[in-house]
């Protein structure tokens, strides 16, 4: 029947994540709706997000998504996400008789859209590899704005593997982000455009697990208008 269908239904207050550079669980105040159509599962969400900055404004952004994640194949998972947003218009602000009332519409002024691709799959049976390419673009530029931007700013993305050394008690975890300085997405809990990172650790078993060590290595490079910064950090345990 229709119900049997239906995997995901939330409704009301929720935290919700999609994917890293879309909702990537921010609370939501509204509706998630998922549902199995056999070769992919399928979902949309609306509702309301909000930024607050460091001088403790709130930002309120109506929040639109849609998504698709095929089922896997041969160990092989991708899904394809559709994520907007835009500053939400209150309504009735001003009528008293409505003042308890939280009523508001997207305003759609300057409407950001950003496309996802999300992978996840195993590449032998000592590696694993995750990643996702997201693409965002603002409405309200203009032709001349939009053209003087290239394709690398606008997009973040990021790989991340993990996987053991065969025939060693080795392990490796490797992450590499980038988002460029014109990738926008303002509902996110951090902001991260202008970054890149690497992430490296390495841990084994010496002894026959009598000593347990690690090594990690953590580099960030973060680019604004003015200035480029960079942070280095190793760690041994």
């Amino acid at each position: 029947g229709l119900m049997t269908g239906l995997p995901e239904f939330d409704a009301g207050m929720f935290p919700e994540y999609l994917s890293d550079y879309t909702m990537s669980g921010q609370m939501l105040k509204g509706v998630n709706v998922g549902y199995d159509v056999g070769f992919a599962k399928v979902g949309v969400t609306y509702g309301n997000t909000e930024y607050v900055s460091g001088y403790d404004d709130v930002t309120t952004y109506k929040s639109y998504s849609a998504r698709v994640a095929l089922k896997p194949i041969a160990n092989q998972n991708i899904g394809f996400v559709y994520y907007g947003y835009s500053p939400a218009r209150k309504l009735l602000d001003k009528n008293d008789f409505f003042k308890s009332e939280d009523l508001s519409l997207p305003s759609f002024r300057n409407p950001v859209h950003i496309i996802s691709t999300v992978y996840t799959g195993k590449i032998s049976d000592y590696v694993q590899l995750d990643g996702e390419f997201a693409f965002s673009n603002e409405q309200g530029q203009s032709y001349e704005a939009a053209s003087q931007v290239s394709f690398n700013e606008k997009a973040a993305y990021n790989i991340h593997l993990t996987g053991n050394i065969p025939n060693t008690p080795l392990s490796i975890d490797a992450a590499y982000e980038h988002a460029g300085k014109s990738f926008e997405n303002s509902t996110l809990p951090v902001l991260m455009s202008g970054t890149q990172s690497v992430v490296i650790n390495g841990s084994g078993a010496l002894f026959h697990s009598r000593l347990a060590f690690s090594v990690n290595y953590n580099h960030l490079l973060q680019n604004s208008l003015l200035t480029t910064g960079h942070n280095t950090q190793w760690g041994f345990d």
